[in-house]
């Protein structure tokens, strides 16, 4: 039997950068869907997923909930002030139905189920704990300070972070739990990966090619329809 999974789609951000006066997640592509809609159709279209939990804030939960009401795969849940705390509130808030949970941008709506089916084969054959899309870099990188480099870094020793990110429920569940207890121990959170570095660092981060494809749509020229 083909393993199922289920997935916390972050969408209670504000778009601070993206250049229109409403949410980017509600811009509409030339699909006639918007953003977090083309998002959220990816999951809906995956047999292999059951559970779709959606961190929204008010503006996002008003336009979505008439639309979705009636799916039995889908819950929302207010966010936090913070990414980190959306993905807590709708964690520890929900019942996780499967041992296999994905934590996915909203705003990443050029994800494929095809890339979705490589990578959950690849975590279930190898039993991974967590499972990471990463892109190698191909440009210099240069540490910098607010007005001049400081230094030239080894490109090959770092990647560009993605998601969907892939845990075992029990890994994530765990970390997250302790960042409940703890918040104040920790510098900003960036990704969950992050988390398992924190609080579960004997815990292998094994990372997936990632797809130049993914796009995190963040400014209005990141939109490619």
């Amino acid at each position: 039997m083909d393993a199922t999974y289920s997935v916390i789609i972050v969408g209670a951000g504000n778009s601070q950068r993206f250049q229109s006066k409403k949410n980017k997640l509600l811009f509409k592509l030339t699909n006639n869907l918007t953003i977090i809609e083309t998002t959220l159709h990816t999951f809906l279209n995956d047999q292999k997923c059951t559970q779709i939990i959606v961190g929204v804030n008010d503006e996002i939960f008003t336009y979505l909930q008439p639309k979705y009401q009636d799916s039995h795969k889908i819950t929302f849940t207010i966010g936090g002030n913070e990414r980190v705390d959306t993905i807590k509130n709708c964690l520890l808030n929900n019942k996780i139905m499967n041992d296999i949970i994905l934590i996915h941008d909203g705003a990443r709506c050029y994800l494929t189920n095809d890339f979705i089916d490589k990578m959950l084969n690849d975590f279930v054959a190898n039993n991974y704990d967590t499972l990471i899309p990463l892109l190698r870099i191909n440009d210099a990188i240069k540490k910098i300070n607010d007005k001049e480099i400081i230094e030239t870094v080894h490109r090959s020793e770092y990647g560009l972070v993605q998601t969907p990110q892939m845990f075992k429920t029990r890994v994530l569940l765990e970390v997250y739990q302790n960042y409940q207890k703890n918040p104040d121990k920790l510098s900003p959170i960036y990704d969950d990966s992050q988390l398992v570095e924190l609080y579960a660092p004997e815990i292998a981060i094994h990372y997936f090619p990632g797809s130049k494809d993914n796009i995190k749509v963040t400014y209005m020229e990141d939109i490619i329809d």
